[in-house]
């Protein structure tokens, strides 16, 4: 009886084995078919069901653009710079009170210290001139004092105070350091600046010195304002003295139509929803002899070359700080065009016609 039923047993092992050898999965052995291999070559009813389905893919996040037309970034920012001005003199035309901070040095009888706070004066920023006057100090002759808040007549500055630019940019807590001095919640971020890094004389070579004697930008609501995939670019066009370049040793120059080029990247941080922008300035004019002589070529465009690289070191550094503003400025300009569905701004690009939002939708 024993013998029948362990016969039995084995026969009934035998014929499973042989129905499900097809579904068999060696899991044990790296490189071995998977289970789904296995699933496939399965016959018999025996065998188990498909398997399920991936996960669906999250369906893509919905999506809106809107778009800023270039003709409203434009009379937004001449309504924002209108009142602007920017000069350049070495002849003291024109001046105005510019307060901010200043360091004064004593001069003394060395004359290697005088040449050394000559050299520190055609640094762009305070700081390099604070620091490189302080390598002056163990040369005798010049007493550097420290830097102090006062209001004095300039005639070479970037003078922001009257126009729209400082209640634009939103105001900063006022300190003890504030310059000018102000109280409450009302430090401007934009500020009239004196324009540093212009060396005096402007240009020396082939026997002259040369002084500017006035270029002057007082920006209004014509300023130009023009789009393109690169970003937003400002065009302030100046007047000039005639001369314009005073020489001594030489004979003097004029410079017609001077123009400040500001180039404006935006720029949008998707996370904090913040705007701002990127700013770089450079300077271009028209560079003659101001009597109608027979021309040094090689003269002229070294002089020439000198006095735009010489403006652009001086303004650029001053336009870049408008930066904070123009971002406050972005969006407050972008604001009303914002649909009621929209979540977050997630990206942007410019174009001729405006600036062209991707938004997320709620």
């Amino acid at each position: 009886m024993s013998k029948n039923i362990a016969r039995s047993v084995f026969a009934f092992a035998l014929v499973t084995l042989a129905a499900t050898a097809g579904c068999a999965v060696d899991s044990g052995n790296e490189g071995s078919e998977t289970e789904a291999d296995a699933l496939r070559k399965c016959v018999g009813d025996d065998c188990p069901g498909p398997l399920p389905p991936p996960h669906p893919a999250p369906p893509p996040k919905p999506t809106g653009s809107f778009l800023v037309p270039t003709a409203a970034i434009r009379t937004q920012l001449q309504d924002v710079l209108a009142g602007v001005v920017i000069q350049i003199s070495q002849t003291g035309q024109t001046p105005e009170i510019i307060t901010q901070e200043y360091q004064d040095c004593v001069p003394g009888n060395s004359p290697e210290k005088q040449a050394c706070l000559a050299n520190c004066l055609t640094l762009e920023s305070s700081i390099d001139i604070a620091f490189c006057r302080k390598g002056c100090d163990g040369l005798p002759g010049i007493i550097c004092y420290p830097f102090a808040c006062s209001s004095r007549s300039q005639s070479s500055f970037l003078k922001v105070s009257s126009s729209a630019i400082p209640s634009l940019a939103g105001s900063g807590a006022c300190s003890p350091s504030s310059c000018p001095a102000c109280t409450g919640n009302d430090d401007p971020v934009a500020k009239d600046r004196l324009l540093t890094g212009i060396p005096a004389p402007i240009y020396s070579g082939f026997g002259a010195s040369c002084y500017v004697d006035k270029m002057r930008w007082d920006v209004d609501s014509s300023t130009g304002v023009d789009l393109d995939s690169s970003g937003i670019h400002i065009t302030l066009v100046g007047t000039s003295s005639k001369p314009t370049v005073k020489c001594d040793g030489g004979p003097d120059v004029d410079v017609d139509n001077p123009k400040i080029i500001v180039d404006v990247k935006p720029t949008l941080d998707a996370p904090s929803q913040q705007w701002g922008a990127v700013i770089t300035a450079r300077f271009a004019a028209d560079v003659h002899m101001h009597d109608p002589i027979a021309e040094p070529i090689a003269w002229l465009v070294d002089l020439q070359d000198k006095v735009v690289d010489k403006a652009t070191n001086a303004i650029g550094p001053q336009v870049k700080n408008l930066g904070p503003a123009f971002g406050t400025g972005l969006r407050q300009m972008i604001s009303p065009y914002v649909p009621g569905d929209s979540k977050a701004l997630e990206s942007f690009g410019v174009t001729p016609n405006g600036i062209i939002v991707i938004y997320s939708k709620k």
